[in-house]
């Protein structure tokens, strides 16, 4: 990055349904969700798609390996402490739907959960996604 006060740039992930509409359900409203985050100084980066200073990563608490979800917004908490973060809406990627293909719902209410714990309480999360692979 050009600034040097920024040290993680993070974009919006599209669920690569095969039907363009839920894709594109899928990215305007994480758009709008990201947007929104980033208006109330809430910075979500997503583990699928972000870039970190070596230096700020170094110096922050890193991926928890033993959670199964909320790793990146808790490395972004900590990245947030040593500099700015940049949310970029140009960095798109696909992400896998898997999840939400299983169970919509579920999925749903434990991000929503796990966002309200991490970004808000500062807690680690509670509850955990078991493995779909």
């Amino acid at each position: 990055f050009k600034n040097k006060k920024i040290i993680t740039v993070y974009g919006p992930g599209i669920l690569q349904y095969e039907s363009p509409s839920q894709r594109a359900i899928s990215k305007y409203a994480f758009l709008l969700f990201l947007k929104l985050n980033d208006l109330l100084n809430k910075k979500n980066i997503c583990g699928f798609n972000f870039a970190v200073r070596k230096s700020a990563y170094e110096k922050s608490e890193k991926f928890d390996t033993s959670l199964s979800m909320a790793e990146d917004v808790i490395l972004g908490l900590s990245l947030k402490k040593q500099g700015k973060i940049l949310l970029d809406t140009s960095l798109e990627v696909y992400v896998s739907p898997r999840r939400f293909k299983k169970s919509s719902i579920k999925t749903f209410s434990t991000y929503a959960k796990s966002y309200i714990q991490t970004l808000w309480l500062h807690q680690k999360p509670k509850n955990h996604f078991e493995d779909i692979r």
